[in-house]
C-alpha cells in the first residue's frame, strides 16, 4: 500500500446530471473527514468536484463519465486532486485547452475570473467554471486531450487533520 495515500475515490457513472449532486456531497464528506485542518477546504473540494463532473457529463459524447478523487500526505499538508474524464467532441476539446492555456498565461486568478465574467457569462462553454476552480477553488487546473478523452485535473496542497481533530488518520491509545 502506498503510504502516502489517504484516500483515493474512482467512479465511472453514467453521463447524468442527477448525479453530480451525489459525488459533490461524497467530495464534502471525505473532505470534512480528512482535512478540518482547513475549514474551507471541503466547500473548495465539493466546487470544484461539481464543476468539473458537471462539465464531462454536460459534454460527455458517450453516455459515460469518470471521477477520481485522491488524498495523500505530502508533510504536514495533504495534495488534493479530483479528475474527470469524458469523450468529448474535437471542437469542445480544443476549447477547454484554449481555456486551460489562457489561465495559465494569467497572474492573477481572481482578476481573470471576473474578466471573463464581465465578458462571457451569459455564453455557454466560456470556461467559466475552469477559471471558478482556479479563483475560488484555490487549485490549478491541468488539462490532458488523448484522442476523443478530454482529462481535467484540479490540485492543491491543503492542511491535513490539526491535531485531535475529526480526520486523518489517527492511531488509539495504547490501553492501560
Amino acid at each position: 500500500m502506498d503510504r502516502g495515500l489517504l484516500a483515493r475515490v474512482e467512479a465511472s457513472l453514467r453521463a447524468d446530471a442527477t448525479l453530480v449532486p451525489t459525488m459533490r456531497d461524497l467530495a464534502r464528506g471525505l473532505s470534512e473527514r480528512l482535512l478540518d485542518g482547513d475549514e474551507d477546504a471541503p466547500a473548495r473540494v465539493a466546487m470544484v468536484t461539481h464543476e468539473l463532473l458537471e462539465n464531462a457529463v454536460k459534454y460527455a459524447l458517450e453516455d459515460a463519465a469518470y471521477l477520481c478523487i485522491e488524498v495523500r500526505a505530502e508533510g504536514e499538508a495533504a495534495v488534493v486532486t479530483i479528475t474527470t474524464r469524458n469523450r468529448a467532441a474535437p471542437e469542445h476539446a480544443r476549447a477547454v485547452v484554449r481555456a486551460c492555456e489562457a489561465m495559465a498565461a494569467e497572474a492573477d486568478a481572481l482578476a481573470y475570473y471576473v474578466a471573463l465574467m464581465r465578458r462571457n457569462a451569459p455564453l455557454e462553454g466560456s470556461g467559466l467554471g475552469l477559471a471558478r476552480i482556479w479563483a475560488e477553488g484555490d487549485m490549478t487546473v491541468a488539462c490532458e486531450v488523448a484522442g476523443h478523452d478530454l482529462v481535467l485535473s484540479a490540485r492543491a496542497a491543503v492542511a491535513l487533520s490539526a491535531p485531535g481533530g475529526r480526520g486523518g488518520v489517527e492511531t488509539p491509545a495504547a490501553p492501560d
